[in-house]
């Protein structure tokens, strides 16, 4: 992937900024439990209006500044992806403009349009999902648990041990993902082969009334896509129902032994509050783990049939 990403190179400054301005907004997700555990246990519990005005009051404006940062966020690192899409495909076209008719043979012309239309963007959609919430995901998994540690270790020890056996679940998925959608590719190569040969050869089809024949043809690669999509896409279904098991009994350990410890006076309500608020945040980032797992996947793939055009020497 390195190859098809150098092309990313000439844009770094809009990528730097886009990054800038996501952990400004995962900074914000990541403080705003703790204002409101501030705001329970010094405002509500102790009836304080004025440490639920100030506090609420810095809550408000840190939601507009993550608002602000999120929404500039999205232009930059739509201009950065749309730019890199424009690079990469005018560079492959570039390439198979140069290749001789010996080349010709090795890549079928279904499979270079393939390169350039849906692998492009698949690779476009990847760079700009990373900007956005690709990179934020694990940081928000990440940064959450170890803001929990911070208010109360013994509630986020059970937060700790669901978090690395996750993580190996997710990167066991990634690599068989890969292969997969890899085959998916490969299948969509051969649907447009078909197709492309019956729309050039229309005519001589209807004059010789194989029109059955070349219908069940297409039915025959049309179904082999449809397969493998299948078996990639359950692979990828596993992914969420069990993410989201082990972190709901993650939760529901939390709230058991958490309301225990409120009883003997070992934590506050703020806290408990606080914990929960930073499980439901992994949760919901390990939840578009399904999604980014299969657009990676997807992405990788791609890219290394991408790079076998860009690869080739003359």
């Amino acid at each position: 992937m390195k190859i098809v990403f150098s092309y990313v190179k000439p844009y770094k400054w809009p990528i730097v900024i886009a990054l800038f301005l996501m952990l400004t907004e995962l900074a914000v997700e990541l403080l705003q439990p703790l204002l409101i555990a501030k705001i329970i246990d010094d405002g509500i519990l102790k009836q304080d209006q004025s440490v639920i005005w100030i506090w609420g009051s810095v809550m408000m404006g840190m939601a507009i500044l993550a608002f602000l940062s999120g929404a500039t966020n999205s232009f930059f690192a739509s201009h950065a992806a749309q730019s890199f899409a424009f690079d990469l495909r005018s560079a492959l076209f570039k390439q198979i403009q140069q290749f001789t008719m010996a080349t010709f043979t090795r890549f079928p012309s279904s499979g270079l349009i393939t390169r350039l239309t849906s692998d492009v963007t698949m690779v476009q959609t990847v760079l700009f999902m990373s900007l956005r919430i690709m990179l934020r995901a694990p940081l928000l998994v990440l940064g959450s648990l170890i803001m929990a540690i911070l208010v109360n270790a013994y509630l986020a020890m059970f937060l700790v041990i669901a978090v690395p056996f996750l993580f190996v679940f997710l990167y066991i998925m990634v690599k068989k993902g890969v292969t997969y959608f890899a085959r998916v590719q490969d299948s969509l190569d051969r649907v447009n082969r078909v197709l492309q040969e019956n729309l050039q050869a229309v005519r001589l089809i209807k004059a010789y009334l194989r029109g059955k024949y070349e219908s069940s043809r297409f039915e025959q690669v049309s179904g082999l896509l449809k397969m493998d999509t299948v078996k990639a896409l359950r692979m990828m279904e596993i992914i969420l129902p069990l993410l989201l098991f082990v972190m709901n009994v993650s939760l529901l350990a939390v709230l058991w032994f958490g309301a225990d410890r409120i009883q003997t006076n070992n934590a506050q309500i703020g806290e408990l509050v606080a914990i929960v608020n930073y499980a439901m945040r992994m949760t919901g980032a390990f939840s578009m783990f399904a999604f980014i797992i299969m657009a990676v996947a997807r992405a990788k793939a791609s890219a290394e049939r991408m790079e076998e055009v860009l690869l080739v020497n003359e």
